[in-house]
């Protein structure tokens, strides 16, 4: 979960042929973006995203 002023988006990480991509979206599916950072921890640290579980411990 990552918190931008009063909006939450969600993502949802995964390795696609060997990459490892970010897909963004908000709480209604929407989807912002999508693309694989450069370094995955470090995008994820700087931008403040919160971890709340593997899509199949949310029910996924």
């Amino acid at each position: 979960m990552y918190a931008f002023g009063a909006v939450r988006y969600y993502a949802v990480r995964g390795s696609v042929e060997g990459v490892e991509w970010l897909v963004i979206f908000t709480k209604e599916g929407v989807v912002e973006t999508a693309f694989p950072p450069e370094a995955m921890e470090e995008y994820l640290a700087k931008r403040g995203f919160a971890l709340m579980g593997t899509v199949r411990e949310m029910g996924g």
